[in-house]
C-alpha cells in the first residue's frame, strides 16, 4: 500500500522511510522544518495546504529532508525529526487563522528516533470551495502543480468560481430534496440531526438485503450507547426502516425517533417535554455534543455496510419555541431569543481518523455555542482533540475521538 493510501493514523516510521527517493508530486509534498515565527513562515505554511485543497488534496511531511535531483525533482532526502511538540497545535491555530474559508485538515505525529515527524492531510477536493490566503499582506489564491505551488491566475479564479456555484446548486437541491419530507414530518421537533450521503442512490440501504439492519446494529457498532436500544426497535417501512417512541408524557421527558432511509439518510430527532410553569428548561451543552456521536458511529456502520464509502452531509437543527440558554452554571451564557438554529458541515468523510471526526463536531456546534455567548466549544480544542479535563465524559468514544496529551508528554 502506497503512502497516500495508507490510513494518516495508521503512519508509522518505516512508511516514512519507504518514501526516501520518492519524488514530490501533485498530492505530496516534504518539508524539513516547519517554522511559524515570522508573517512569511506562516504565510508559506498556509500557502502549502491551501494548494492542497484548490487541487485534488494530499499530504505536506514536516520533518523530511528533501534533496533536488539533476532533473530538478525534489526528492524525500532523510528524515529530520521536529521537535517543539507545541507546532501542531500552531500550525492548526495559524491555518484555520488565514485560510478562507477554514479547510478541514488531518494530523498525525509519528514519533521518531530524536522527536517526531508530523504529517498534514487535506481531504480530496469536493470541488466546492476555492480557499484564499488571507493577511495584512492581502489574500491570494494558490494550486498545486506538477513541481510546486503556483498563485492562481484571474482567469482560473473566475472558471473556478463558476464551477463551484454550479456544483453547490446540484448538491443543495439534491441534498434538501432528500432531507425535505423529513424535516416535514418532524418539524415540530426541538433538535434533529441529519447524515445524508453526498452521492446517493435510489435503494443504497435496502431492507430487502439487510432486513436485521437493527439487530445487526444493536449487536455491533453502537456498544453501550444509548441509541444501541432505539436501533433494535427499528421497524421497515416503505422507505426505509424508523423508530418513534412516541409523544413525550409526563414521568417520560422525551420522545425520541430514528430514520435510516433507503437512500442513505440518517435522521435522528428528539421532541422534549416542556415543563408545566411555561419555563424552558436550560440546554446543557455536553447533551448537544453527545446528540451527535452515536449517530455518526451509527451512519458509518450503515453507510459501510451498503458499500457506500463517500462524503456525507451533517446538519444539526434546533428549534426552540421559548428563550433558552446554554447549562448557566457553566457559562456565563446569554438568554437566546426563540427561532430555528441550524448548522451544517457541507462535506464529511466519515472513514477519517479522530482529529476529523473532532473537528467536523466542533465545526458542527460552534455556532449554537456562539448564539448563546459562548466563545469557544469547551469540549474540542481547535485540533480537534477532546480538551483533556472532559476526557472521562468521552470515554466511551475512544475508537472515534483523540484526547488531548497531557502537557508533561507535549515536548
Amino acid at each position: 500500500m502506497s503512502f497516500l493510501q495508507t490510513r494518516l493514523r495508521d503512519l508509522t516510521e518505516p512508511d516514512l522511510l519507504a518514501l526516501i527517493g520518492l519524488p514530490e508530486g501533485l498530492q505530496l509534498e516534504f518539508k524539513q522544518e516547519l517554522n511559524l515565527v515570522s508573517q512569511k513562515e506562516r504565510r508559506e505554511a498556509a500557502k502549502d495546504i491551501s494548494a492542497l485543497a484548490n487541487t485534488v488534496g494530499g499530504r505536506v511531511v514536516y520533518g523530511m529532508k528533501e534533496d533536488t535531483l539533476p532533473d530538478g525533482q525534489t526528492v524525500a532526502k532523510e528524515i529530520s525529526p521536529l521537535i517543539d511538540g507545541a507546532l501542531p497545535e500552531r500550525l492548526s491555530n495559524i491555518l484555520n487563522s488565514l485560510l478562507l474559508p477554514t479547510i478541514r485538515f488531518d494530523m498525525h505525529t509519528v514519533r521518531v528516533a530524536g522527536g517526531y515527524v508530523l504529517a498534514v492531510e487535506v481531504p480530496t477536493s469536493t470541488g466546492l470551495d476555492l480557499h484564499m490566503v488571507c493577511d495584512s499582506e492581502g489574500g491570494r489564491f494558490y494550486m498545486r502543480g506538477p513541481t510546486g505551488n503556483v498563485p492562481m491566475l484571474e482567469p482560473e479564479i473566475r472558471n473556478a468560481y463558476v464551477r463551484i456555484a454550479e456544483r453547490r446548486a446540484s448538491l443543495d437541491a439534491r441534498v434538501e430534496a432528500t432531507m425535505g419530507a423529513e424535516r416535514r414530518k418532524r418539524g415540530d421537533v426541538d433538535c434533529s440531526f441529519f447524515v445524508v450521503p453526498v452521492h446517493s442512490r435510489r435503494n443504497l440501504v435496502d431492507p430487502r438485503r439487510s432486513p436485521t439492519l437493527g439487530l445487526d446494529l444493536y449487536r455491533g457498532a453502537l456498544g453501550e450507547f444509548e441509541l444501541r436500544d432505539v436501533v433494535s426497535e427499528l421497524g421497515i417501512v416503505h422507505d426505509g426502516f424508523r423508530y418513534e417512541s412516541g409523544a413525550p408524557a409526563p414521568g417520560w421527558p422525551s420522545s425520541l425517533y430514528l430514520a435510516i432511509l433507503k437512500s442513505g439518510l440518517i435522521h435522528w430527532s428528539r421532541v422534549r417535554l416542556e415543563p408545566p410553569d411555561g419555563k424552558s428548561q436550560p440546554i446543557a451543552s455536553m447533551e448537544i455534543v453527545m446528540n451527535t456521536l452515536p449517530v455518526m458511529v451509527l451512519a458509518r456502520s450503515v453507510l459501510r455496510t451498503a458499500g457506500y464509502l463517500g462524503d456525507v452531509r451533517l446538519r444539526y437543527i434546533m428549534n426552540r419555541p421559548r428563550p433558552w440558554k446554554l447549562d448557566p452554571g457553566l457559562f456565563e451564557a446569554r438568554k437566546v431569543p426563540p427561532g430555528l438554529y441550524e448548522s451544517e458541515v457541507e462535506t464529511f468523510d466519515l472513514e477519517s481518523g479522530p482529529e476529523s471526526w473532532g473537528t467536523a463536531i466542533k465545526e458542527l456546534l460552534d455556532p449554537f455555542f456562539h448564539a448563546a455567548g459562548v466563545q469557544a466549544n469547551p469540549y474540542f480544542s481547535p485540533l480537534g482533540l477532546v480538551r483533556l479535563r472532559h476526557a472521562k465524559s468521552f470515554s466511551e468514544f475512544g475508537k472515534h475521538l483523540r484526547i488531548e496529551e497531557a502537557p508533561s508528554s507535549a515536548s
